[in-house]
């Protein structure tokens, strides 16, 4: 079927422009004017190219559509079970109040609230997980009808205009698993007076539930207390010396079973396995700082001396320069699912932080240009001092900057999507043994539950967060001071002040009590 140009009246299409979004028809004058050295192709190319693409997200989408429909038929379950569990609860609490004296009423109603909302969290959790899965499945549902339209088409033009429109649904990423804890009562000993205490607390609610809590201490169990089960097993799988003389303070992981990693102030990336064998050594040939690698294989480094975001084509190591970020140094740099990159920027690398200071985050496409920055908080002044680390989760919706303070001190800022803060964690609220020195992280990244997982420098530890930064567990406590973490599957990389690289499984419990990967990637297995 022959078809008219839009832009050039009785000038008839001849082809396609694979160079432009949308795969535009062109006819001959556009290909001299508008099109001029832009990549071209047939209709009928560009029609089974369209065709081929569509049908390989198809297939690539096929097995999750089959998980979210599982996923909507276990949530009905999920929530029958997490109400009994409630209930059982509120019967344990009211069996205990009756053994209870005068005076206890006012400590019982606090407590009931504080559980009231970590019930609601979990409902709320339920509720959020299933209008998602619904959206995520109508969308495929529809992707899936439009495909078979299209492959009944036999008409090129018309399989182009039908093809090109077609919306892929971002469906090969899994919605988060819910963050659903048992609530379970744990009675106490009674015991004669101190009757404010003796009915106990809520352990793990968040401290804005209750704006009293600085008027009694809540923190025995005298009566019982109300306790957010979750069992997470870590273990060792190897290790391996990777220097003798500097520390890793860079690393990550592209797929299962092997690491790209960056000594600290050398200028070459390794990619090594777990027994420490180097697979592939590359030169970076300049000062540099942060890298990563993005979904196309392309290994992306902060060049601290260019001031630019270079790019290195895996494997034959060839360097073209991606973008550039002048008059600003790039510190660290990450990439999310949709391919954009995200960098941390600054003019000085001190703490003299002034209205004309240029200390940011921002956002670019995976063609290179500005999409968002972040640099000013809520009463505009400068968010960050040095931001340095950089990550983002799975769906693109959360993004965790490491923001160095001072020498002793590096913080967490938290953004939602838009780069927008969402809240600054500055550590725990007391410090002990070797902490008080003080808090500096120097690693972060997102599970699938959103929760985050930092490594802190002075107590040597793994910690675990909650998406709203409530510390959930340690996770491990090291002998030498962690400089860099990254997470592929369920094995986490640590490379520490000494050159050691240590590598360790983490596995956590689901509704049903089995093990499963607390982070996105697949399960790697010996």
């Amino acid at each position: 079927m022959k078809m008219e140009c839009v832009y050039h009246k009785d000038e008839t299409v001849i082809m396609v422009c694979t160079h432009c979004d949308k795969y535009p028809f062109v006819c001959a004058i556009c290909v001299e004017e508008d099109h001029a050295e832009h990549r071209l192709a047939s209709l009928r190319s560009a029609a089974q190219s369209i065709r081929q693409e569509l049908e390989q997200a198809q297939s690539n989408n096929l097995h999750v559509f089959e998980e979210i429909k599982s996923d909507l038929d276990n949530l009905a379950k999920i929530r029958e079970n997490l109400q009994q569990g409630a209930h059982l609860v509120e019967n344990q609490m009211v069996k205990r109040q009756n053994i209870m004296k005068s005076e206890v009423d006012t400590v019982k109603n606090e407590v009931h609230y504080k559980h009231q909302m970590e019930l609601g969290k979990n409902m709320e959790a339920i509720d959020k997980t299933e209008q998602a899965l619904k959206q995520q499945f109508s969308q495929i549902a529809t992707f899936q009808r439009k495909v078979v339209q299209l492959k009944n088409m036999n008409d090129y033009v018309d399989m182009i205009v039908t093809g090109r429109n077609v919306e892929v649904p971002q469906s090969s990423r899994r919605i988060p698993r819910l963050d659903i804890h048992a609530l379970v009562f744990l009675p106490g000993a009674v015991r004669d007076g101190e009757l404010e205490r003796m009915f106990g607390s809520i352990k793990g609610a968040s401290d804005h539930a209750n704006n009293n809590e600085n008027k009694r201490d809540k923190s025995s169990d005298f009566f019982g207390l109300i306790e957010r089960k979750s069992k997470i097993k870590v273990t060792p799988v190897t290790s391996f010396k990777l220097s003798k003389h500097v520390g890793v303070d860079n690393m990550f992981c592209p797929k299962s079973k092997v690491c790209w990693l960056k000594c600290q102030d050398k200028n070459s990336v390794k990619l090594s396995n777990r027994s420490g064998e180097i697979k592939q050594a590359i030169n970076l040939g300049t000062r540099s700082d942060g890298f990563t690698v993005s979904a196309d294989n392309k290994l992306l480094f902060c060049c601290t001396l260019q001031k630019c975001i270079k790019e290195i084509a895996l494997p034959n190591g060839e360097i073209t320069e991606k973008l550039s970020t002048c008059p600003l140094t790039p510190n660290r740099i990450c990439t999310d699912p949709s391919g954009d990159i995200y960098v941390t920027l600054c003019d000085e690398d001190d703490y003299e932080v002034t209205d004309d200071s240029t200390r940011v985050l921002v956002r670019y496409d995976r063609w290179g240009e500005e999409a968002a920055r972040c640099q000013a908080d809520g009463y505009g002044g400068s968010l960050f001092v040095v931001p340095e680390d950089v990550c983002v989760n799975n769906t693109g919706t959360r993004v965790a900057v490491i923001n160095r303070v001072s020498d002793r001190r590096r913080e967490l800022v938290v953004l939602d999507e838009d780069l927008s803060p969402v809240l600054i964690y500055t550590g725990p609220r007391v410090l002990t043994g070797d902490s008080l020195a003080g808090y500096s992280l120097y690693g972060v990244v997102f599970d699938t539950r959103d929760n985050i997982l930092v490594a802190e420098c002075y107590s040597k530890t793994v910690q675990l967060l909650s998406p709203s930064c409530e510390p959930l567990k340690v996770l491990l406590t090291m002998n030498t001071t962690p400089w860099a973490m990254t997470i592929q599957g369920n094995e986490v990389w640590i490379g520490d002040e000494k050159g050691k690289v240590q590598i360790f499984r983490v596995l956590c419990d689901d509704t049903d009590g089995n093990l499963c990967p607390l982070f996105r990637g697949q399960m790697i297995e010996d």
